[in-house]
Parts: structure tokens; C-alpha cells; sequence
């Protein structure tokens, strides 16, 4: 892909940013998902870290899936539909999946704890593709 063309991918996600469906984008992101994260990582603390449970919400409910029956909590922007699936071809046995899943869970609950992060990312999380782009001399 050419500079030329990301710049115009850029360009045309800073318009969409100005109509109602990308304002009310931005408000989710900034207002609905961190609540809803927040409630998740409260929720697991109150879970043994090697149930089912705890796996499922970490896979299903911390990380940003679409509108499926897997979902315990869908996401504005989704990264997956079934984290399972879209792993399936590493052979993850339950034992990799608690530990993948405690991994996650630590690593999203201190980046999500860290008030700078989240401040950073909440207030304005598509900062980097908001602001122009500096012409490069």
C-alpha cells in the first residue's frame, strides 16, 4: 500500500469522525467500553483463576468480540468472533487456555488500571488517525 493511500484511508476515517455514526463510535469507545471492561475485570476477581468461568470471561468477555453467541460482551470494535476458532490451528489444550487467559487478564487489568493509559486512550482512543497528518519537507 502506498503513503499516498493510507493517507486517504486517514482522511476519509477523519470525516467519518464528524458524521453522527462516528461520533457516536468515539462516545462508545470512550464512555461504554471502559465501563463495561471495568465490570468484567471486577467480575473476574471474584472468580478462581482456573475455572471455566474465569477462562470464558477473559476470552469471551475482557477481549472485544463482535455480536455472537460466544460474546459475553460485545465490543464497538471487534477483533474477534470466536477467539477459539480463530486460534484452533495452534491445538490449545484447556491448560494453554488458562494460562493464555490469566496471561490476558494480568496484562489488560494493569494496562487498564494504569490511570495515564487509560486517560490517554479513553479521552481520545483514535488519536493518531484524528489529528492531520504533518507534511513531511
Amino acid at each position: 500500500m502506498e503513503s499516498k493511500e493510507i493517507g486517504e484511508i486517514i482522511e476519509g476515517f477523519q470525516r467519518h469522525l464528524t458524521t453522527e455514526k462516528g461520533k457516536f463510535h468515539l462516545s462508545w469507545l470512550r464512555e461504554k467500553e471502559p465501563k463495561e471492561v471495568q465490570e468484567v475485570l471486577e467480575k473476574l476477581k471474584t472468580l478462581p483463576k482456573d475455572s471455566a468461568e474465569f477462562i470464558d470471561l477473559v476470552l469471551y468477555g475482557l477481549l472485544p468480540h463482535g455480536d455472537t453467541k460466544y460474546a459475553k460482551r460485545v465490543s464497538i470494535a471487534p477483533s474477534f468472533l470466536n477467539i477459539r476458532k480463530f486460534f484452533a490451528r495452534f491445538e490449545y489444550d484447556e491448560d494453554d487456555w488458562k494460562e493464555l487467559s490469566n496471561r490476558m487478564r494480568a496484562r489488560i487489568c494493569k494496562w487498564f488500571c494504569n490511570i495515564n493509559c487509560c486517560n490517554t486512550m479513553f479521552k481520545n482512543p483514535l488519536k493518531i488517525l484524528i489529528e492531520p497528518l504533518e507534511e513531511k519537507s
